[in-house]
Order: C-alpha cells, then sequence, then structure tokens
C-alpha cells in the first residue's frame, strides 16, 4: 500500500478530533418563573428588577429577567455542564431591587446535578421584598 492514499487521513482526522473536542459541551436549560410580593401586606410589587447571577468555580454570569405586569417575572437560561463538573454544585441567586425597598438575594441553586437530559428544568419562585 502507498502512502499516497493516507496523505488525506491524517488531516482528516485531525480535523474530525477538533470538531468532536470543541463540541463535547452539553447545555441544561432552565426556565424560571415568579412573584415579586411586600414582605409587609403580602401585594404584588411592580417595577422590581430582577437579575440572576450565576457562580460556579471557575465562572460567574448574570443577566436580567423579562418583568411582567403584577410584580410576575419569568427567563429562560441555559448553562454549559462545565458548571457541574467540580465537586461542589453551582450557585444560582436572583438579586432584586427596587428604590423604597432592601435589595434580596434568593438562592435558587439546584440540588443536584441535572444529568445529560433534554428536559427544562423549572423553579417557580415567591420572592418578599421589605420596605426601606
Amino acid at each position: 500500500m502507498s502512502l499516497s492514499k493516507f496523505r488525506f487521513a491524517v488531516p482528516l482526522c485531525v480535523i474530525l478530533i477538533a470538531v468532536t473536542l470543541s463540541g463535547c459541551s452539553y447545555r441544561y436549560a432552565f426556565e424560571l418563573e415568579g412573584t415579586v410580593r411586600s414582605a409587609k401586606d403580602g401585594e404584588p410589587i411592580k417595577g422590581v428588577t430582577v437579575t440572576l447571577k450565576v457562580n460556579d468555580a471557575d465562572a460567574e454570569f448574570s443577566r436580567p429577567l423579562v418583568f411582567l405586569k403584577d410584580g410576575q417575572f419569568e427567563g429562560e437560561f441555559r448553562v454549559g455542564d462545565s458548571v457541574f463538573f467540580g465537586k461542589k454544585l453551582p450557585t444560582f441567586t436572583l438579586v432584586l431591587s427596587k428604590d423604597g425597598y432592601f435589595d434580596e438575594h434568593v438562592d435558587i441553586s439546584p440540588k443536584k446535578d441535572p444529568g445529560e437530559t433534554d428536559e427544562l428544568t423549572r423553579f417557580v419562585v415567591v420572592a418578599y421584598m421589605r420596605h426601606r
């Protein structure tokens, strides 16, 4: 067998390995919905800024969520499987802020690794804010 038959095999193998390794990450989908209420009277609070923070050993990111009427909010986010590789699970925190109220931090961290699933993990939150 001549080596000329294999001259394309090595570059092809290198390309296949590079594509395979770069695409070996999995992303978990999460959906979040909730209501923000006054700690004093339980009434919904409109106009609250809700920000999601995700922390793990290697990275942190935050993003605002969509705020709806009557104190409700919703959002979807995805995180790579790398945040679940360590010994410690990542931390998901909702940060709620509005003038006239104390900022609130609500821990909604996952309690276990979601595993390899295509299902959406859903969080439903009712949070309370205290007047200043």
